[in-house]
């Protein structure tokens, strides 16, 4: 069958205009034609009807291709536009193509035009094809765009969901649609379009493992197209889909969750596509924030009532109270909030694993009761993973339960309890206890108490941290004067040792000096060489002893040659003073290191090796020391008498060790001694490595 084709032809001769409406029949097209020579005519001629191809001389005595060319696309229409010249203009063809023409042809050359006509006819169908693809593709993101807007302008949720199905029929066109919201397992129909019996709809639930499809649509999360219901072995027809012979359905996703589902009906069957399910995709996607927001929103007046609660219980909490005091605060708080018979606050021991009683409530009971239900609990000893309290208190996750009797992790203390609520007491990723309630009425507790709970949780164990914090805070202060009067008695004991070697030693030699030299002056000249000789050895002696207090004070190779000389000097003269072999090894101390840790590593050493030679009764002791990019780490160990570290530094007994654990300390490391009596001592102390003053780890050798 041949093909209409409507030609616009811009020529002055006639003659061509039949000669190409015949080449035309003859390659199987039914052309209708029209000869034109000015602009007006061509204006007159678009405006009667569109044209399959247009054809044109390049110049006529009234008109161009070129002006012929400005008036079609100044309608924004694409025809095929071919020149057709007498003769071959190379730069005319140029300008021709650059304006907008589709070929350039010769007019003695007519048989190419046919191929060419075909060629432009295909080339302009697909590109209408591609504008209509584009017309589309913006009218649907118009319409999406347009969506997001009118989602976005309102939180009531009715209105959400009729913004929903309004849109969708605008990308989809449906029958007849409906919105589903999902809770614990069932869809809940909550708004629709299009049916015959809205209102009975609207009372529809399904229950999802009743229902596969919609259930695949929840646990896969992806959309569902059923193209014919009758011959869909899975499809179960309920009395008010009857109609339905295709159906689309899709999830609404908010924030990673599946809150519901949009269902959509055809009652042609194979109408819907897959284009249709992506855009319904699409649009549920946006819609699923919107409703979940609606949703929350619905929920803000409780909110207000619960967070006013808690804020109420956070300025109660906030102050800092001794241990009794802040339990019993914690249970006015709880006795305030919710209603229960029973409630604890359980705190972990992370020794032994165990939960103590911080704080005990029973309702409208004696003191005495009290004491014994509390002295019940310790008894009892509930561990990590032990009954319901215990299995929160190991995993981190609250527990409601509207009848414990049905649950197997429940431990039967108190038989008339029906109801439990158990939260966990977190300081960061750390549970640190539980928050549990109780009473013997059924379904007592609902997911509003549960987050209540939880949040009051959270300022029970902040407020409880503080109190420990406190106690901390005081221990340190404690310590902090303790150390101070330490420090006082450490340079007291340094002065009057100092004093006493320049009195008994220094004082004593120089005042032998003094003698010698002045019984000098008095004897004859042959044995005043014998005199001096003493004094001159008195000198010497002085000599040695003052260079020995210095050293015992500091010595000057720690500041000049670094650490390891210091020790290695230390060591050959403890050796040679206390006949205690040291086995020294070493590793790392290579290097320059801050002053502040080479001084402490030096008075550990110093002061550990001092308490072997007095007290451990060995003739031999290890000392090994390491560095490594972060810390400087110190060994002394002996197999010598030992003693109990406990009760040498909560007495006081030893300067020395409190000397050397503050030191670790002040620079934040730390310094652990293991010793027993006939046991031997190990001690160990960690040194971080400082950031010096100039910004390096550590200083120039």
């Amino acid at each position: 069958m041949s093909e209409w084709l409507r030609v616009l032809i811009i020529e002055d001769s006639e003659d061509f205009a039949l000669r190409v409406a015949h080449l035309l029949q003859l390659n199987g097209y039914q052309p209708s034609f029209e000869r034109i020579e000015t602009g007006a005519a061509m204006q007159a001629a678009l405006d009667r009807q569109t044209w399959d191809l247009v054809l044109s001389e390049p110049v006529l005595p009234a008109f161009s291709a070129i002006e012929a060319l400005n008036l079609i696309q100044q309608r924004q229409l694409d025809p095929p536009f071919i020149v057709v010249s007498d003769h071959i203009d190379e730069e005319a063809a140029m300008t021709a193509m650059r304006a907008g023409a589709h070929d350039y042809l010769v007019k003695d050359n007519l048989a190419r035009l046919a191929p060419a006509i075909e060629r432009e006819l295909r080339a302009a169908r697909q590109r209408k094809v591609y504008r209509e693809a584009e017309r589309k593709l913006r009218q649907r993101a118009e319409v999406l765009q347009a969506a997001n807007l009118a989602l976005t302008q309102t939180l009531d949720l009715d209105s959400v969901l009729h913004v929903l199905l309004s849109y969708l029929k605008s990308l989809v066109p449906y029958d007849s649609a409906n919105v589903m919201l999902l809770n614990s397992g069932v869809l809940s129909v909550c708004s629709v379009r299009g049916y015959r019996n809205p209102e009975e709809i609207r009372r529809i639930t399904f229950a999802l493992e009743q229902y596969p499809y919609l259930d695949q649509i929840v646990t896969q999360r992806q959309g569902l197209l059923v193209q014919d219901t009758r011959r869909a072995a899975a499809w179960l027809p309920h009395p008010a889909s009857r109609h339905v012979r295709c159906w689309l359905g899709v999830p609404l996703i908010a924030r990673g969750e599946v809150i519901g589902l949009c269902s959509l009906d055809k009652t042609v069957p194979g109408f819907f596509t897959t284009e249709h399910l992506r855009l319904a995709e699409t649009l549920a996607a946006q819609a699923a924030i919107a409703i979940q927001n609606a949703q929350l929103h619905e929920q803000t007046e409780l909110w207000v009532r619960e967070l006013t609660a808690i804020h109420q219980a956070g300025q109660r909490l906030r102050r800092l109270y001794s241990p009794d005091m802040l339990a019993q605060e914690i249970i006015g708080v709880l006795e305030d909030l919710l209603d229960y018979k029973f409630g604890a606050v359980l705190l972990i021991d992370e020794h032994s694993g165990e939960l103590v009683p911080f704080a005990l409530s029973d309702r409208g009971q004696s003191p005495d009761f009290a004491s014994a239900d509390t002295a019940g609990a310790t008894a009892r000893g509930i561990r990590l993973g032990k009954g319901l309290i215990g299995w929160v208190a190991q995993t981190g996750e609250s527990v409601r339960l509207g009848d414990v009797h049905r649950d197997p992790r429940y431990l039967a203390i108190r038989p008339d309890i029906r109801s439990e609520l158990c939260v966990p007491l977190r300081l960061g990723d750390q549970v640190v206890g539980v928050v549990n309630i109780e009473t013997t009425r059924p379904e007592a507790y609902t997911a509003a108490d549960q987050r209540v709970l939880e949040t009051v949780a959270a300022q029970i164990a902040v407020a409880i941290q503080n109190h420990r914090l406190f106690e901390q805070v005081n221990v340190g202060r404690d310590r902090l004067q303790a150390m101070s009067y330490r420090l006082l008695e450490v340079q007291e004991s340094e002065r009057r040792l100092i004093a006493r070697e320049l009195h008994d030693e220094v004082g004593q030699i120089l005042t032998g000096l003094s003698l010698t030299l002045g019984m000098a002056l008095q004897l004859p000249a042959d044995r005043i060489r014998t005199n001096l000789e003493e004094a001159h050895a008195l000198v010497n002696d002085l000599l040695a002893r003052v260079r020995n207090l210095s050293l015992d004070l500091r010595p000057a190779m720690l500041d000049d040659l670094g650490l390891l000389p210091a020790l290695l000097w230390h060591i050959d003269r403890y050796i040679a003073q206390t006949q205690v072999e040291v086995r020294f090894g070493h590793a790392g101390l290579e290097r320059r290191f801050n002053p502040e840790v080479e001084t402490a590593a030096y008075r550990i050493v110093q002061e550990a090796l001092t308490n072997v030679a007095r007290y451990a009764r060995v003739d031999q002791v290890t000392v090994r020391i390491w560095a490594n990019h972060d810390c400087l780490t110190v060994l002394i160990e002996d197999h010598g008498d030992g003693f109990d570290p406990a009760v040498a530094l909560s007495r006081g007994a030893s300067s020395g060790l409190s000397g050397m654990r503050d030191r670790a300390e002040l620079l934040g490391g730390t310094l652990s001694i293991e010793s027993a009596v006939g046991g031997g001592t190990r001690l160990m102390a960690s040194l971080p490595l400082l950031v010096s003053p100039n910004g390096e780890g550590e200083t120039a050798s």
